[in-house]
């Protein structure tokens, strides 16, 4: 069975199993996995580079987002002066002298007025276009000379240093993967070895899996940053081990919280792959949403509004460990109508981590909960919003 899994990964996605990871952190590819310890590594020519491509990649994104509302307002300032001229030059006649063209209307004058200030406006969001239109050139510079420099790099020696310390952060994933109480035992015993492939986490299950997650929460792996979004799959390690559950280990690099990918472990042979998986996901939705809310994560978005339920309710235990078990019930169980949530965990997901339209149509058929959900997305609509 073990020898029918594809070592070769011809999909493109961000899953590694832990000797390709380790490749790849060998011969510089990929950053280090975070840890708390300050780190000392000597980094060589290609390694230094390809970390300043990162930052660099970072800026260019957080700058096309500050273009693209230059842009837009400027496109507005255009459509605005466009009319005006259009209602300024639309005058009326004076039938009683033979249908001449009669002098400008209050309004128009006051339009007039304000062409001006349009047209300096007009001229300071052009100005800011073509500064942010250089600052682009030489980001776009930079990075195709220093791509030049990783990609022309004959790497020598692997980076054995760097390996070792890779080697003790991927053994502290596995023990998370494992959980408090675990015990060491070889992963191929046959009392704990599943007999079918379907129950063991390979890349082509785990794709899988996230294919099913990404059906019901289309948004999962969006990061919004400085008004732009993107959709950013994490990076995903396959540790050799048995687990309860899969982790995040760093939602983005610190250096580039635009664009970076996030990192998540999960085992190989976990009780259920799906499970695993989601919980996996349900970490990654957790962290990004605290890193993004700062000090104010108790308060604001999804982790505000979860955390206050949860202190109300006086609670015990890790308010995350509780958001991924309910997130793991969202999706396999409310998702298909079987309510397992409390009410207002159930009106958080809803409007926080929606479904997609056509399974809220099912669902509110299936009970009165998710009925008076739909009709108070239904009256949002027709308002100003939450």
């Amino acid at each position: 069975m073990i020898s029918t899994i594809v070592h070769e990964n011809k999909t493109g996605e961000p899953i590694y199993y832990v000797d390709e990871w380790m490749d790849m952190i060998g011969a510089g590819r990929v950053n280090l996995s975070a840890t708390d310890e300050v780190r000392v590594v000597k980094k060589d020519a290609a390694q230094k580079n390809q970390e300043i491509i990162e930052k660099r990649r970072g800026q260019q994104e957080a700058e096309l987002s500050l273009l693209q509302n230059k842009i837009t307002e400027n496109d507005s300032l255009e459509n605005t002066l466009l009319n005006n001229i259009k209602h300024i030059l639309n005058h009326n006649r004076r039938d009683e002298y033979g249908g001449l063209k009669d002098i400008f209307s209050p309004d128009q004058r006051k339009l007039l007025g304000e062409i001006p200030d349009l047209v300096r406006r007009l001229g300071n969001t052009d100005r800011e276009m073509g500064k942010s239109y250089s600052v682009l050139d030489r980001l776009r510079q930079e990075i195709d000379e220093l791509s030049g420099k990783v990609d022309g790099a004959q790497v020598s020696e692997v980076d054995t240093g760097s390996i070792k310390e890779e080697f003790n952060t991927i053994r502290q994933m596995a023990k998370l993967c494992v959980g408090r109480q675990g015990n060491h035992v070889p992963i191929l015993m046959r009392q704990y070895l599943r007999g079918n492939i379907k129950d063991i986490c390979t890349r082509e299950n785990v794709i899988n899996e996230l294919c099913f997650i990404e059906s019901l929460d289309p948004l999962v792996f969006d990061r919004t940053f400085k008004g732009q979004t993107n959709r950013i799959v994490p990076h995903i390690i396959l540790i050799p081990c048995y687990g309860d559950q899969a982790v995040c280990w760093e939602p983005f690099e610190r250096r580039n919280r635009a664009t970076s990918r996030g990192r998540i472990a999960i085992p190989l042979f976990p009780k259920d792959v799906r499970e695993a998986v989601i919980s996996a996901v349900a970490d990654l939705r957790w962290q990004v949403a605290k890193e993004i809310a700062q000090h104010y994560w108790m308060e604001e978005g999804i982790t505000g509004r979860y955390y206050q339920w949860f202190s109300e309710n006086k609670l015990k235990g890790d308010v995350k460990d509780s958001f991924i078990r309910d997130y793991i019930l969202w999706l396999t169980k409310e998702s298909v109508g079987t309510q397992k949530l409390d009410r207002e965990v159930r009106g958080i997901f809803w409007r926080n981590m929606p479904f997609p339209q056509p399974i809220k149509d099912d669902l509110k058929n299936r009970g009165f909960v998710y009925s008076d959900l739909y009709k108070k997305d239904a009256n949002i609509a027709r308002s100003d919003g939450y």
